[in-house]
């Protein structure tokens, strides 16, 4: 039953994705694809039974977060994946600051800290929270605590005349997990072990995830 949806992906994607089809050769491709799709599916279709009957919505139990991750888990992947690669192209992404540099002559926190990347951060949060079981408000929390948290890594690291991507383990990875896991510590009936131990895990997580997007080419540096 979802089948409708794709053709109306597969048209608006080919004609927007480079290199871009023609409006006429998108629609004759997502009628083709529909075509051989319902084909395929027709016996789907023919034996299907469903506890809703009708085609709208079902708003009494619809699919909770969790299950959702479950079924499409593998295109969120793909579909992360490609923005992450995508990303890559733009040479010369925003910079937080603004460019700013302080009295001391150094960056406000430095090129590397870019629009894209702390809209991304809370984003991930927010969206990701349900996903992990946490409520929705600790996402909301979360998100723009890490933001502040790597905000503020950046800042001691231009003040020790660091460059941005410079390699500063813990420095790093400390304040953005401790400050948002301190912060959330009553929400989430966090222990003081628990919090310790979070964020020992962010630190190795987070060296061992970052040498591995450098190896396979999402990141310039691998830290």
């Amino acid at each position: 039953w979802d089948l409708p949806i794709y053709p109306a992906i597969l048209g608006p994607a080919s004609v927007l994705w480079p290199p871009r089809a023609r409006l006429t050769e998108a629609v004759i491709g997502a009628g083709i694809f529909a075509v051989l799709a319902g084909i395929v599916y027709l016996p789907f279709y023919l034996s299907f039974q469903s506890q809703a009957g009708g085609i709208l919505p079902n708003l009494w139990n619809p699919t909770r977060l969790q299950q959702f991750a479950v079924f499409f888990g593998p295109f969120l992947v793909m579909t992360v994946a490609l923005l992450a690669m995508v990303s890559r192209r733009n040479p010369a992404p925003r910079p937080l600051d603004g460019g700013r540099v302080l009295a001391d002559g150094r960056p406000l926190w430095g090129s590397s800290k870019t629009v894209r990347g702390a809209l991304a951060m809370v984003g991930a949060a927010v969206l990701g929270a349900p996903l992990l079981g946490l409520p929705l408000l600790a996402g909301v929390v979360l998100g723009p605590l890490v933001v502040a948290g790597d905000l503020l890594s950046s800042f001691v690291k231009r003040r020790l005349g660091l460059a941005p991507g410079a390699m500063a383990p813990g420095l790093d990875q400390v304040p953005e997990s401790l400050l948002p896991l301190l912060a959330c510590k009553p929400l989430l009936g966090l222990t003081w072990g628990q919090v310790a131990w979070v964020t020992l895990g962010f630190v190795l997580a987070d060296l061992l995830l970052s040498r591995l997007s450098f190896v396979l080419g999402f990141r310039r540096h691998p830290h």
